[in-house]
């Protein structure tokens, strides 16, 4: 069975040919993981694959981690990629098996490229079932594509602010779902980054990512997601409730649930 917002590595192996199907690696990997996204790159990737830069593509004028963007910005660094905005189909994936790559989809997703998934399995499961389907071969640089005449407005209900979530733990308009670990959530244990308290924002609720990621690298099924999520009082299924805002460090681990809700609700 499909599910949004994912493809089988068979999937990706069956159609990696097609003159639409864009794959971007886009590996991003915390400072105590101790691995280099761009020598793994440079080393071996799925062929045909570009780098996706998640510490490139972002808001330079800033010192938080992972800012957007514009869409002027976000376009000119997909179409470097190779990528032709709102036409081809975007598979994105990571060296962990889940766990950056749904930002990138998350992003592609806000500024109005639908066409996108993430690898279910990301390189390490692809590696392992079609070895002839890895490049250890020096990058090859992609041709860039042409820019579309006209750019569709983000997608603004992906996206809250700072002053938003002051709305919402005010009025109670949304769910907060916190993707960080429990001791970072709680309190108990510090956060990885220098001059930042653990806890959470006030009312919010905790699904710790990994929860939603089964032992193979690749997102666990529906019925399970659900159940991880209802098991922090958050029912996915039902419309009625009030929206949900997924949240964590510095906008990775949030897409991970993002990405879940997406493919089992």
């Amino acid at each position: 069975m499909l599910r949004r917002g994912l493809v089988s590595c068979e999937w990706l192996a069956t159609n990696i040919q097609g003159k639409k199907i864009k794959v971007v690696d886009a590996s991003w990997y915390l400072p105590a993981m101790n691995r280099n996204n761009k020598v793994e790159f440079q080393q071996k990737r799925i062929k045909g694959a570009q780098f996706f830069d998640i510490d490139d593509i972002k808001d330079h004028r800033t010192n938080l981690p992972h800012m957007l963007p514009t869409q002027e910005e976000f376009a000119n660094k997909v179409a470097a990629l190779g990528i032709n905005l709102y036409d081809d189909f975007v598979v994105a994936y990571d060296g962990t098996g889940i766990f950056s790559a749904p930002r990138a989809y998350w992003m592609f997703q806000y500024f109005g490229h639908d066409q996108c998934a993430v690898l279910n399995g990301g390189f390490p499961l692809f590696q392992s079932l079609f070895p002839n389907l890895v490049d250890s071969s020096e990058p090859v640089p992609p041709t860039p594509a042409s820019l579309p005449s006209e750019l569709r407005p983000p997608r603004s209900e992906l996206l809250k602010s700072a002053k938003d979530i002051q709305e919402v733990i005010q009025y109670e308009s949304h769910t907060i779902v916190d993707a960080r670990p429990t001791g970072r959530f709680n309190g108990s244990e510090p956060e990885p980054r220098p001059n930042i308290r653990s806890g959470h924002v006030p009312g919010a609720l905790n699904v710790f990512f990994k929860d939603v990621i089964a032992a193979d690298g690749t997102l666990k099924e529906p019925e399970t997601v659900q159940s991880v999520f209802r098991g922090a009082g958050i029912d996915i299924l039902d419309n009625s409730k009030p929206a949900i805002v997924s949240m964590c460090g510095s906008g990775v681990t949030a897409c991970i649930l993002h990405l879940a809700m997406d493919a089992s609700g």
